[in-house]
């Protein structure tokens, strides 16, 4: 029984000895012993909501870690490489650009005015480039172009100088329509426009009147020489004189038949409609070839007679005239 308290004795005295000792100590080796540095705040309380009081720290299982990639297999493998492109292949085509429909249809209407250069022959475009002065420069292809050709339309509404071409007429007037076509030169109209061309008329008189069988009993093919004095661009007001041979055959209701040769000259003058309608001579020449219109008027003066048919008097025409 003593032995055992002996022990438990020498374990006070040896923890009395230690304490004694560490209070004899100054004050300065037990401050440096533990440095003020060192003494942290206390930790914050945890979470009462996150402890659970039923387990203890050695239930609280460790978090989970991420787990490593699979390596493929084999098969993968193969399947990948069958999916990869070929480098050595074609490179991708070019993308095909999508039509512009937007911007086709957003588009402005078309300019005669503006789309008539555009439209001129290229054998046209490059000689005017090359040949054309500096004061013609800007003018639109319609008003440079010199035409060639000439096509005119008449009528009258007493024609052959309201003349009774036959006894049985009765003052009945003689109405006429004539178309002409002619060809001028254009190595010509350094001076005024020359042509030459051809015509064809009938010379329908009243059905009341009874004097001919139909509208076409009268009618006459011939031909004329014509000077227009055009010494401008688009000059207003161009005066005309010209000369008619006409072949004129006819047929009366009274067995009278036959063809007389009349001809003379006529006077007269154009008006150039393109000044009136810029646009509509623009669009006409881009899509007829017409470059210019005239509203004209001319007075004939023809005679001629072959025994039963006689002509003489002067008739007053009015009409259009294209030129191309």
């Amino acid at each position: 029984m003593q032995s055992c308290r002996l022990p438990r004795l020498a374990v006070l005295a040896a923890l009395f000895l230690s304490i004694s000792a560490r209070a004899d100590l100054p004050a300065e080796e037990m401050s440096s012993e533990v440095p003020p540095e060192a003494v942290t705040a206390p930790p914050p309380p945890p979470d009462a909501d996150l402890i659970d009081p039923k387990k203890s720290a050695l239930d609280i299982s460790p978090a989970p870690q991420p787990e490593a990639p699979l390596e493929p297999s084999d098969d993968t493998k193969i399947l990948d490489a069958l999916a990869k492109p070929d480098s050595s292949a074609d490179p991708d085509p070019a993308p095909v650009e999508a039509p512009l429909v937007e911007e086709a249809q957003t588009s402005p209407a078309p300019d005669p005015l503006v789309d008539a250069a555009a439209s001129e022959p290229q054998e046209v475009r490059k000689s005017v480039a090359e040949e054309l002065p500096r004061r013609e420069r800007g003018v639109l292809p319609h008003m440079r172009h010199r035409p060639n050709w000439g096509v005119q339309i008449t009528g009258s509404t007493q024609a052959f100088g309201a003349t009774d071409l036959s006894s049985s007429q009765g003052g009945n007037p003689t109405r006429a329509a004539v178309v002409e076509l002619e060809l001028q030169p254009a190595f010509l109209q350094f001076l005024g426009v020359i042509g030459f061309g051809i015509s064809g008329g009938l010379f329908p008189i009243s059905a009341s009147a009874g004097v001919t069988k139909s509208a076409i009993s009268i009618w006459e093919v011939g031909g004329q020489v014509r000077y227009q004095l055009r010494v401008f661009r688009e000059q207003l007001i161009v005066p005309v004189v010209s000369y008619e041979w006409e072949r004129v055959a006819y047929e009366f209701t009274d067995g009278t038949s036959g063809a007389a040769l009349v001809s003379g000259p006529a006077f007269g003058g154009m008006l150039l409609l393109n000044l009136f309608e810029p646009t509509s001579a623009a669009e006409l020449f881009v899509t007829h070839g017409i470059s210019r219109t005239y509203l004209l008027a001319q007075l004939k003066s023809l005679k001629g007679s072959d025994g039963q048919f006689d002509v003489a008097g002067q008739s007053l025409f009015f009409g259009l005239r294209f030129e191309f």
